[in-house]
């Protein structure tokens, strides 16, 4: 999880970015409701434990046989995803949450992840050098 956990670090100001791109947006569009800030809450805590999750899973499957690892990481799949599913249908069936400010979460860590590839082969590339 350690390697996880320090990307998550270095996704924290993008998620900020995000956080607040995705509020102004959904608030556009919908007007204020204490459901945008618990979907947001919700949403986030989510994408991280889903992120972490992944972390640890690949860190365990490393360590085990092939076959294994793949039956391994398989389940962690299924069981991510039924996770996201049922986050999703709570959103959708309560008034507690705004679901957009819930789904829309989910989608930062790879979004930053891409941004951050991209940024630093940027600087690469422009000799400025970066991780």
């Amino acid at each position: 999880m350690g390697v996880a956990w320090k990307e998550m670090k270095k996704m924290l100001p993008w998620f900020i970015v995000f956080n607040g791109i995705t509020v102004l947006i959904i608030y556009l569009f919908s007007g204020w409701r204490w459901a945008l800030l618990w979907g947001m809450l919700l949403g986030n805590i989510y994408s991280v434990f889903n992120f972490l999750l992944l972390g640890i899973a690949v860190d365990k499957a490393v360590h085990k046989r092939p076959s294994r690892a793949q039956a391994y990481m398989v389940t962690m799949f299924l069981l991510r995803y039924l996770l996201t599913a049922v986050l999703i249908t709570v959103s959708l069936v309560t008034d507690l949450f705004h679901p957009a400010a819930v789904i829309i979460p989910i989608f930062f860590p790879k979004l930053a992840l891409t941004l951050q590839g991209i940024f630093a082969k940027k600087r690469k590339e422009d000799g400025r050098g970066g991780a």
